[in-house]
């Protein structure tokens, strides 16, 4: 365990968050995916933790983006408030998905779609689930039973994001189906998917 203490200021208000706060000696306060909606939220994770720490060997990618942010924010001579204004998000990085020898990225995939669907914004919803659909289906045109075989693996040891796995699985299977049975075009086979 590797444990770095936040920034109390970098954490956003109703957005889920992009990996585990653990307290002082590590002891787990918030999964995942957590959302903290107000400051009384953040106020009661630090009664029970004294402080809020990530655990930088089991925050994967997340923390290690969102350091990497930082970085070429200070790089780049950005003001100082605008690097200080950055908070925790979780990216999708859907392009990097797409090119040909990019591993498919399933756990961003994941957690922006239970973001999504738990935070939903009229402003960039749209746009949003458009980057994650075009990603996924993107993937599954490359490797269909890859994407139907990591799926299914997800939905079977990971619960916590049942909603956003089922999705992507009921999408994936639809649009399979329509496209390598049906023998549907490609104008009826996406609008199919993004309905799942």
């Amino acid at each position: 365990m590797n444990l770095v203490e936040l920034n109390l200021s970098t954490i956003p208000y109703g957005q889920p968050i992009p990996f585990a706060l653990r307290g002082v000696g590590g002891g787990l306060l918030a999964n995942k995916g957590f959302v903290i909606r107000s400051a009384d939220d953040l106020r009661v994770l630090l009664a029970r933790g004294q402080a809020l720490y990530v655990d930088t060997d089991e925050s994967g990618e997340s923390y290690r983006a969102f350091l990497s942010q930082i970085q070429s924010l200070l790089l780049s001579n950005k003001p100082l408030n605008q690097i200080a204004s950055m908070t925790l998000q979780t990216t999708t990085a859907p392009a990097a998905a797409t090119q040909d020898n990019s591993p498919p990225a399933w756990r961003e995939w994941q957690l922006g779609l239970t973001q999504l669907l738990r935070t939903p914004s009229v402003a960039d919803f749209a746009q949003r689930f458009e980057d994650l659909f075009s990603a996924l289906n993107a993937y599954l045109l490359k490797n269909p039973d890859g994407a139907l075989l990591a799926l299914m693996q997800m939905s079977a040891e990971e619960t916590r994001y049942y909603s956003a796995t089922h999705a992507m699985l009921s999408s994936v299977i639809c649009m399979t189906v329509a496209r390598e049975t049906l023998r549907w075009p490609e104008n009826r086979v996406l609008p199919l998917g993004a309905r799942r």
